[in-house]
């Protein structure tokens, strides 16, 4: 599956590696010199625990991390303090503060800039579901919160397992699906899955950038075949 410039890539944690670096620094400190104070204890948990399920998500982006940047902005100062009293001259921590800052905020706008289409086809596609669903209907799609954003319903993830997709399908009475082509979490057996199977239908075709087919709104065709599954 392709994955565009920057969106759901390891550069789109860039503004978050300053933090990072800083937070696992102070922590390898405080672990090295048994600093374990109440404060630092709490403040080594606060840190650690977020970052490693951090890590563990199919998808790593800045937003997951949201709520925990006041723990990792003390725990950033903590170091920061710690480096101004190695370094014998504050004119050059000055230095490469204003250089790193100056680096962010240039990837920040270039992130910014790319990003200006980024999801257009799946907004689109979410758009054209509020019309097609009743507002109590439920869809299927990997692009939450996208989907509820802009659709205003609510999104049943598809099953890792292919097997568990016609229940799943049945149990959550299921017309409409939407397969995004830079969902990186989406199962790999679902794009082929939708297009052999002759249980669903393309219905509408959304283009992003160079891509002609970015999102696709498949429909189930109603009854639906003996075969759920395709070859």
């Amino acid at each position: 599956m392709e994955s565009p410039k920057l969106t759901f890539s390891y550069l789109h944690l860039f503004p978050l590696l300053g933090l990072l670096t800083l937070s696992l620094a102070e922590s390898f400190m405080i672990i090295k010199r048994r600093e374990f104070t109440p404060e630092n204890t709490l403040l080594l948990l606060s840190t650690l625990i977020p970052f490693a399920l951090f890590y563990l998500l199919p998808s790593r982006e800045p937003r997951y991390m949201l709520t925990y940047y006041p723990v990792l902005a003390i725990m950033a100062t903590s170091a920061f303090s710690r480096i101004q009293k190695i370094l014998s001259s504050s004119y050059l921590l000055k230095t490469i503060t204003v250089v790193l800052g100056i680096i962010f905020i240039a990837q920040g706008l270039m992130q910014i800039w790319e990003d200006r289409f980024s999801s257009a086809a799946l907004i689109d596609a979410s758009a054209d579901l509020k019309e097609l669903t009743l507002p109590n209907e439920k869809i299927m799609s990997e692009s939450y919160p996208y989907i509820y954003y802009f659709s205003e319903r609510r999104a049943v993830k598809f099953p890792d397992d292919q097997r568990k997709m016609p229940e799943t399908l049945t149990k959550n009475q299921i017309r409409y699906i939407i397969w995004y082509r830079y969902e990186p979490a989406i199962p790999p057996y679902i794009h082929d899955y939708l297009e052999k199977s002759s249980d669903f239908r393309r219905i509408r075709t959304y283009g992003q950038d160079k891509d002609e087919s970015a999102a696709v709104i498949y429909e189930k065709i109603n009854p639906p075949s003996t075969s759920s599954l395709p070859p």
